[in-house]
């Protein structure tokens, strides 16, 4: 029977226990967690990790996958809608697995209207 958060010990069959019958420590560890372990560099957390590894160390691919990054004109953080372009001064990865627009693009410029001419205190329209 295999209790929730532990796991066999590699040398468990090879074991005697001192007493009758074994206890949960002589045959197995405590699993590893998720939420202890650090992703690396180019990587980010699951979503939804196992809340156990499947051994006493968790290994990077129960508890991570590889952080998005930035394709200039492909992909969700695509830049190419709206006017935004590609942010050169991105981060080299993205916060999760799949990048967000504003992650690898800047917004477009806001559209600045040059003021109308004033007459007085009425405003001038040209006409065409």
């Amino acid at each position: 029977h295999k209790a929730s958060g532990w796991v066999l010990k590699p040398s468990a069959s090879d074991m005697y226990c001192k007493e009758q019958p074994c206890q949960q420590e002589d045959c197995c560890e405590q699993a590893g967690l998720c939420s202890e372990f650090q992703c690396a560099a180019d990587e980010v957390a699951k979503s939804d990790p196992p809340k156990y590894c499947e051994g006493p160390h968790c290994k990077h691919h129960e508890c991570c996958v590889k952080a998005g990054k930035c394709v200039k004109g492909r992909g969700v953080g695509s830049c190419s809608d709206d006017g935004w372009v590609f942010n050169l001064e991105h981060e080299p990865f993205c916060k999760g697995a799949t990048c967000t627009r504003e992650e690898c693009c800047q917004a477009p410029a806001s559209r600045s209207f040059a003021p109308r001419s004033r007459v007085g205190d009425v405003s001038a329209i040209a006409r065409t």
